[in-house]
């Protein structure tokens, strides 16, 4: 094999491992993630932003009806390469995000929109509230804070998550 060969076998399967050694789950179904670093500009009655655990008894919901209005955030703690994204939708109740958006931030100001593996917005939970979807980024992103914005919903926002990637870049 020539040398030029060699490079570009090393190079992808370098990058092929360090793709698929970083989808560790980054701490938000297992309580890692303290409640405090689960926040949210709105929420409807007990539904607070810490609900939005995947797998939790329970999750998180807008305070209105109108999806676009709202948007829950998760502060990692440090900057973290951020992989994926899973949800579900309301624990037994049939409520739940079927499209939205995701943008990431390393001050909790200045927000940048995340592009699906697919190529725009995220597939949601269209087919029920209680299997876990997971979706690809286009590419990795070092982020501290990811926030989800609805687009479409079913019944009512709903959501609970969980983040893989890298902790500790």
């Amino acid at each position: 094999m020539d040398g030029w060969k060699l490079v570009c076998v090393f190079i992808w399967i370098s990058l092929h491992i360090s793709k698929e050694s970083c989808n560790n789950d980054l701490g938000i179904e297992s309580g890692a993630i303290p409640n405090n670093q689960m926040t949210a500009n709105d929420h409807y009655a007990h539904y607070a932003p810490f609900r939005g655990r995947l797998h939790g008894s329970s999750s998180w919901a807008a305070k209105t009806g109108n999806p676009r209005k709202h948007w829950i955030q998760v502060d990692l703690g440090n900057i973290t390469q951020v992989t994926q994204v899973a949800t579900q939708g309301a624990a037994g109740r049939g409520s739940r995000v079927t499209k939205y958006n995701v943008k990431y931030s390393t001050d909790g100001s200045n927000f940048t929109e995340i592009t699906s593996s697919g190529g725009g917005r995220f597939s949601g939970n269209v087919i029920d509230s209680e299997s876990v979807v997971t979706n690809s980024f286009f590419s990795p992103v070092n982020a501290r804070y990811i926030r989800i914005y609805p687009y479409k919903i079913l019944y009512w926002p709903d959501l609970r998550m969980e983040l893989y990637g890298c902790a500790g870049i």
